[in-house]
């Protein structure tokens, strides 16, 4: 898997409480909140354990304000 990338746009959403390693914009790595994610990141994170799931990707994706598939 790539690295996952945060993205500030996204900083003052609601938190999910779900932790995952990621890189911000300075390059720095940190644990960032998966609302965080930019929509490619969080793609590939749902996908990282081998499973694609159209439906539930385009579920997960509206419920955190991205646009689904």
């Amino acid at each position: 898997m790539n690295e996952l990338k945060a993205i500030s746009a996204r900083m003052d959403l609601p938190e999910t409480g779900i932790y995952v390693r990621a890189q911000n914009e300075a390059g720095t790595f940190s644990a960032f909140d998966i609302v965080r994610l930019d929509r490619v990141s969080l793609l590939a994170w749902l996908r990282s354990r081998g499973g694609e799931n159209i439906w539930a990707e385009n579920v997960v994706l509206q419920l955190l304000g991205h646009k689904p598939i």
